[in-house]
Parts: C-alpha cells; sequence; structure tokens
C-alpha cells in the first residue's frame, strides 16, 4: 500500500500482525496536495455555475435578437469547457480518494499486516519507494524450497511433497510442487520449487523455515542400509561387512539419506 500524494500522517490505525478487511482504514494523512485538489473541484465548480448563467443569458439575449449566434455559441463552448475541467478534478479527486486536506489509506484487500514502514506524525513523501503498509491474504501460501543440484533430476511437477516447519516439528503438512524454477541460483547451487499449501488456519506464517520431504516418482532400485552403519574416516564413508572369513571394511559412496535410512552404491544386496 502507497500513498498518492505526500503529507504528514496524522494517525496510524493498524499495527504490525493486524488483520483487516477490504476498504478498512489503516492511517489517515494531513496533504496540501489533497487540500490543491479540493480546491480544484470547488473552482471547478463555481467556473460551471458561471458558465451556465452567462450561456443562459447569451440565449435570452440571441431570442431577443440582442445578441449574435456568434456570442451565444462562444458561450455554449465556455459551458462545455467548464464542464471538462470539472470532470477532469473530480476524477483527480476520485484517484486520491480524499476529500479536503485529509487523505485516507484503506486496505485494498483482506489480510494480514505483514509490514509497517510508518508511525504516527512521520513525514510521507511520493518518492518514497518503500510501501507504507504490505497486506498479505495468507489463507493461501507458497513455500519455496532450495533444491540441491545432485537432486534436480529427481525432482518434477507435480510431486507430493510434506512439510514440517520449526514451530511444529511433530505436524505435516501435504502439497504439491506447482512450479519448478529452471534456474540455479550460482552462489549456493541449488534450484528453488514452489509449493503452494492451504493455509486456513493460519498456522504456516510469513519467512517460516522449513523442510521439505517430496514422494519422487522412482527413477529406479537404490539399495539402502541402516544410516548408523555408516563410519566417517577422513571425510569418506565406510561400512563393515561380514562374511564368512571375517570382516571387511568397504568404502561406499551416500546418495543420500532420509531419516535413519541411508542410500548407497559400492555394495551389493
Amino acid at each position: 500500500v502507497y500513498a498518492l500524494v505526500s503529507g504528514k500522517l496524522k494517525s496510524v490505525h493498524v499495527e504490525l500482525g493486524d488483520y483487516v478487511k477490504q476498504g478498512q482504514v489503516l492511517a489517515v494523512l494531513q496533504s496540501s496536495e489533497v487540500a490543491g485538489i479540493s480546491n480544484d473541484v470547488s473552482i471547478a465548480e463555481s467556473s460551471v455555475e458561471m458558465a451556465k448563467k452567462n450561456m443562459e443569458t447569451q440565449k435570452s439575449l440571441f431570442e431577443g435578437n440582442l445578441a449574435t449566434q456568434q456570442d451565444y455559441l462562444s458561450a455554449q463552448i465556455e459551458y462545455k469547457k467548464a464542464q471538462s475541467e470539472l470532470n477532469r478534478a473530480r476524477q483527480v479527486a476520485n484517484i486520491t480518494g480524499a476529500s479536503s486536506a485529509a487523505y485516507t489509506l484503506k486496505a485494498p484487500i483482506s489480510g494480514y499486516v505483514i509490514e509497517k514502514n510508518i508511525s504516527n506524525n512521520s513525514e510521507v513523501r511520493q518518492d518514497n519507494n518503500n510501501a507504507l503498509f504490505t497486506i498479505a491474504d495468507l489463507s493461501t501460501v507458497w513455500i519455496i524450497a532450495n533444491v540441491y543440484e545432485s537432486d534436480i533430476a529427481n525432482i518434477r511437477l507435480g510431486d507430493e511433497v510434506t512439510v514440517k516447519t520449526l514451530a511444529s516439528p511433530d505436524k505435516e503438512y501435504t502439497g504439491k510442487i506447482d512450479k519448478v524454477y529452471n534456474v540455479l541460483d550460482p552462489a549456493n547451487r541449488t534450484m528453488q520449487v514452489r509449493i503452494s499449501m492451504q493455509n486456513a488456519s493460519g498456522e504456516l506464517k510469513p519467512e517460516m523455515f522449513a523442510t521439505i520431504r517430496v514422494s519422487a516418482k522412482p527413477t529406479g532400485a537404490i539399495l539402502s542400509i541402516p544410516a548408523k552403519a555408516i563410519v566417517m574416516d577422513n571425510s569418506k564413508q565406510y561400512v563393515i561387512v561380514k562374511k564368512a572369513t571375517g570382516l571387511e571394511i568397504r568404502e561406499i559412496n551416500l546418495l543420500r539419506r532420509i531419516e535413519d535410512r541411508a542410500f548407497i552404491s559400492g555394495l551389493q544386496e
């Protein structure tokens, strides 16, 4: 929500995190620009009245042969010009939605105030690029997930996911990947995917951290072992294999780990 005019804040009616309804007043500004717009409307209304009376006078004089047709036509043109100027002034006033010297900021949608960058008695300028308020309808939210480069081949549009948040680690939310951003971030070598989630209860909030588990379509059989069986040594992974002749140390390649299972290569079933 931006201000269409500059001015000084008279009052702020909402705080960060408040729920607002569409059309609810967020703040009121005192603005000299609005006062000027209101003055333009008043002057234009007076000009229309004067032009109308002059046109009616010229019409009476023309009908009584006391004025020329040119005088009457000129009065009609001036009346139409005055009406056009009044319409322009009223349209400008409607765009700002202001009256007198007060400009009212109203919520364009129903939702939560998730950003607030103003306070009472502060100045608001038109060249300020920062939004005064940001309002979000959180009934549906987006979760943006980072996919590691090694997992990109396994991610597809429409894959089902389960979501866990730090706020509610024991609760799972379900959704689907509805957009894949086919571009890698050069800084962390990840690709982003978007998951749309219903959030009627309001439990999912902006800027939360979440862990996403994707139920990817199978691309082939991968051997898995208990994750606790892996031994780390000198940045490499090993397992101990029991054979008839005794125990052997085998180096393996860890492909991925999901909960208590490790998916590997380097061993036979």
